[in-house]
This record gives C-alpha cells, sequence and structure tokens, in this order.
C-alpha cells in the first residue's frame, strides 16, 4: 500500500509518523513518501521530497492514497487525476468534490470532519435536536501566563479562525471547570449538517485568550499540551427534553502537537478501514461515516467520547 502526503510543516511529519508507527498492524505493506508543498525558500521538512520536483499525474500514479492538505489548486489537480484505483483524502477542505463519483473523503480533520461523525453518534437516540454547541480548545498541560501557545493549524486557516471570531465572549462551565468561549463563525470550518449550532473556540482564561490573538498569526509547536473536544447536546430523548454534554480529550504524542496528532488519528483511521476492507472505496463525506467502525480501530480509538457531568 503506497501513501503519498502532500502536506507542509509539522502537520506532514505528524502524519508520517503516525502511520509509520503502526504500519505493522495493516495487513499490508505499508510505504509512505511526504510530498512537502512548502513555498520556495522555506525550509524543506526533513525526510521529504519537493513536491514542485512533481506533477499531480505522478503522484497519483504512483500511489493507491493521496492525503493532501494542500492548497485548493493542488488539492483540485490531485483529485482530477484520480483513476479507479486511487483514493484521495483531504484534511479541512469540505464540499470540494461532491457528485465526482470518485473516490475521495473530503474534508477529513478536527474541522469539520470529526464534528460531523461526532453529532452523528451523539445526537442517534435523540426524536428531535434544539441546538448543538461544540467547543474546541487546545491547551498546554503547563501554562504560566506568559508563553503564547497558539493551536498548531495551518497559519491562513487559523489567521480565518482568529478574524472570524466575535468581539464579545461567553463564560461556559465544562466539566466543573470555567472557560472562556469565542465564536468561529468563518463557513469554510463549519460543521455539515442541518441543526442549529454554534462552533466556539475554548480558552482557559481571557488572558489566555489575548496573548494567543495577540501572537499575530506566528505559530507556536508545542509538543506537551491536550486537545479538548466537547459537544453540548439540547434536544428531546426518550420524549423528554434532555441535555447532554459530551467529552473527549486527545493528548500530544510521538513529538506531534495534540492538534496534528488528531488530525493525523484521523486520517489514519480512514486509511484502515479502506485498507481492511470495512468500507467501500466511493465518494464519501464525514458525516456519512460510521462511527463504530472509526473509533475501534488503533488510531480512532483516540476519539471515542460518552457523556460526562457538565
Amino acid at each position: 500500500m503506497k501513501i503519498a502526503i502532500v502536506c507542509n510543516g509539522q502537520l506532514g511529519s505528524a502524519i508520517r509518523s503516525v502511520i509509520n508507527r503502526q504500519k505493522n498492524r495493516f495487513t499490508t505493506e505499508v510505504v509512505c513518501t511526504w510530498f512537502d508543498d512548502t513555498a520556495v525558500g522555506k525550509t524543506l521538512s526533513e525526510g521529504a521530497l519537493p513536491f514542485s520536483s512533481f506533477t499531480p499525474e505522478h503522484i497519483v500514479e504512483n500511489h493507491d492514497y493521496i492525503i493532501s492538505n494542500s492548497e485548493y489548486g493542488v488539492t483540485h489537480a490531485l483529485g482530477n487525476a484520480l483513476t479507479e484505483y486511487n483514493t484521495l483524502i483531504t484534511i479541512n477542505r469540505t464540499d470540494m468534490f461532491h457528485g465526482t463519483g470518485k473516490n475521495i473523503v473530503d474534508g477529513v480533520g478536527v474541522f469539520s470532519g470529526l464534528m460531523d461523525m461526532m453529532s452523528a453518534v451523539m445526537t442517534k437516540e435523540y426524536s428531535s435536536i434544539d441546538r448543538l454547541d461544540y467547543y474546541v480548545g487546545m491547551n498546554p498541560n503547563m501554562w504560566d501566563g506568559r508563553t503564547p501557545i497558539a493551536p498548531n493549524l495551518d497559519p491562513q486557516l487559523y489567521r480565518d479562525i482568529v478574524q472570524s471570531g466575535q468581539e464579545h465572549f461567553t463564560e461556559v462551565s465544562l466539566r466543573s471547570r470555567n472557560y472562556i468561549a469565542e465564536t468561529i463563525s468563518h463557513s469554510l470550518y463549519l460543521p455539515y449538517h442541518s441543526h442549529t449550532y454554534s462552533l466556539n473556540w475554548l480558552y482557559l482564561s481571557r488572558k489566555y485568550r489575548d496573548i494567543v490573538h495577540s501572537s499575530k498569526g506566528h505559530l507556536y509547536n508545542h509538543t506537551d499540551s491536550y486537545l479538548d473536544l466537547f459537544c453540548n447536546v439540547n434536544g428531546t430523548k426518550f420524549a423528554q427534553p434532555t441535555n447532554e454534554l459530551y467529552y473527549t480529550r486527545i493528548p500530544a504524542t510521538q513529538g506531534a502537537s495534540a492538534w496534528h496528532y488528531a488530525e493525523a488519528c484521523c486520517v489514519g483511521s480512514w486509511l484502515w478501514q479502506f485498507s481492511n476492507g470495512e468500507i467501500a472505496k466511493k465518494e464519501w463525506h464525514p458525516k456519512d461515516a460510521d462511527w463504530g467502525l472509526f473509533t475501534k480501530n488503533i488510531f480512532g480509538k483516540r476519539f471515542q467520547a460518552a457523556p460526562v457531568a457538565a
């Protein structure tokens, strides 16, 4: 099984590392090749090949699975080059390939594919949903009040999220701890479903939020961190008005930040399901995934979530 990773920076490294560390678990030999698409003049990531030296057609022709976290044009070129034998997995790119009929999983990752899958399983016993509220926060294990630890996202994606945040805050209590929540309104990163919902960035405190915003887009790789994912569900369950809070925590692992590790595990779970014949190769949106299949393997089990006391 030949896998091409088209991605720059620490996310590409995390994906390669997570897959390679578990390649003995697969029933077929796994070979990962990382094509770094970092802009010209930047330092090439260790062990990666320069994407600019290859065509999308060449990459598709020589790999069974292509994982892309690249710019819109590059991802589309890879998708257009697919044959019936290849599968493309895109990260944080949603609704790019709807209706193509090709083997594509579109929009894998924390924003918003994982949210789509989580909401599907959390709401399955509800006869109606009044509202969903998502809270996502990446926090250091140790925080001194001065060190600006920002989520390790693609820089443009993070700038979009920060700039789309509302200039008013709400204080929320989740698992008996108080946080500052700020709404994300950028449409590209919102989950895809019909319920009334909000997606909120979660901060340990107002001071923490101000430090992150004042970093002006400069991101920090923090490998001693954890990613908190909350989903607050309001609706009718078993004919009764019900409110439940679902929660999962993902730690930093294998030298990657918690965020990058979560993204890499999302990719790994889809690869596992495809390679073991658990799901068909076809056009997928994460919202259509089987949560049980997604979370039972070595990669997806990181995302198992359950109701907890608010």
